[in-house]
């Protein structure tokens, strides 16, 4: 109940890195690739593919586990040192805004 759509290896019946892993994603939810972000902590399996295709890429730094040895060349459009700045690079000017 809480997605509308679950792209799977199972469902795509491709693994990434391959894009056709995110173009069913983006057919699935019906929106532009240029509009999609991707935030992965793999360069090569998750950014990577996502740049080719012209999508947003945002590198979870913290999370990726692998020596800059197993990065290639992939250059994300934005890199995250901790998940709190995501809202920063999403939606700039929002930091620091107080709702009440």
């Amino acid at each position: 109940d809480l997605f509308s759509s679950l792209i799977s290896p199972d469902v795509s019946g491709v693994k990434k890195p391959d894009p056709v892993v995110y173009l069913r994603a983006a057919e699935e939810i019906g929106v532009a690739i240029s509009r999609i972000c991707v935030i992965g902590d793999n360069l090569v399996n998750d950014i990577a593919p996502a740049r080719s295709l012209g999508m947003f890429t945002v590198h979870a730094k913290y999370g990726d586990r692998l020596g800059p040895e197993f990065s290639g060349d992939t250059v994300p459009d934005h890199v995250l040192d901790s998940f709190t700045g995501l809202l920063d690079i999403l939606v700039p000017g929002l930091a620091g805004f107080d709702s009440d």
